[in-house]
């Protein structure tokens, strides 16, 4: 797929809802953000899908979750979370019971005794939650979803 055939299929994406200026601006900036986005290599829009099933497979209510995290991907490593990003993850209670968590934004990753908590603000509420305890997902921009469409091109 040519980088012109990607820029059609993102501008006929309603869920991108991107300004033809905004990607020219982009493109003109990719080289120099290449390392910022470590965490995307060798990743497609297919393989973030793929790995989300796997993840919500092993859960009750997988075809409503999947719905709701449409534009997310999985985060199992630390390193690949973005402060500032909207998060959202699974709890599961001591009864056993899972629920896909509302979320928040990603304000502070704090590293306890006992644990790493990522702290979130959702409106005037701020929450936190055990990462390891979890299954996170991080809502991604549409500069992350142009970069997987450019890997699945390559």
């Amino acid at each position: 797929m040519s980088l012109a055939e990607i820029f059609i299929k993102v501008q006929n994406d309603p869920e991108m809802k991107v300004d033809p200026t905004w990607i020219d601006a982009w493109l003109e900036n990719i080289a120099k953000k290449e390392d910022i986005y470590h965490y995307l290599e060798n990743k497609t829009t297919q393989s973030i899908h793929t790995e989300k099933e796997e993840i919500l497979s092993k859960y009750p209510d997988t075809d409503k979750w999947t719905k709701s995290l449409y534009m997310y991907r999985f985060v199992n490593d630390l390193q690949d979370l973005r402060l500032g990003r909207y998060i959202r993850w699974i709890r599961r209670t001591e009864t056993g019971e899972c629920s896909l968590v509302n979320g928040g934004f990603l304000l502070q990753i704090k590293f306890l005794k006992n644990g790493t908590y990522l702290v979130c603000k959702s409106g005037l509420k701020i929450m936190q939650y055990e990462l390891d305890k979890c299954k996170t997902f991080q809502k991604m921009t549409a500069e992350e979803w142009i970069v997987l469409m450019a890997n699945s091109s390559s």
